[in-house]
């Protein structure tokens, strides 16, 4: 395969997932699986919403898996975005993504 087969213009597609060729967590591939473009395409999630909440995230949070990490990211203030994602060899691997939308959402906020 030719080497700009990944640039973010020519996704890498493998089986059910693709590969972005965008600099991640020290990684040079970001890789979304079938599950994650499903959930995104779900969810009205987008790639540049997922890369956003791993790159500048609001809050990290407890994951049920060990070796995974959940970001979210604070989109508006009734939108987040939480991404589920590993650190592979060489690229991150996006797992899952989950979009919480509503009522207005407060982090690191308690009420009196």
């Amino acid at each position: 395969m030719p080497d700009d087969a990944t640039h973010p213009d020519n996704p890498v597609y493998r089986d059910d997932s693709i590969v972005l060729n965008h600099k991640l967590r020290g990684k040079d591939l970001v890789e979304l699986t079938g599950h994650a473009l499903k959930r995104m395409k779900q969810r009205g999630v987008s790639q540049e919403d997922v890369l956003n909440t791993i790159e500048k995230p609001t809050k990290s949070m407890p994951t049920t898996q060990i070796g995974r990490l959940r970001f979210r990211w604070q989109k508006t203030p009734r939108t987040s975005i939480d991404v589920v994602f590993e650190d592979g060899k060489d690229r991150v691997i996006v797992v899952t993504v989950v979009k919480i939308s509503g009522s207005l959402i407060r982090i690191g906020r308690h009420r009196k």
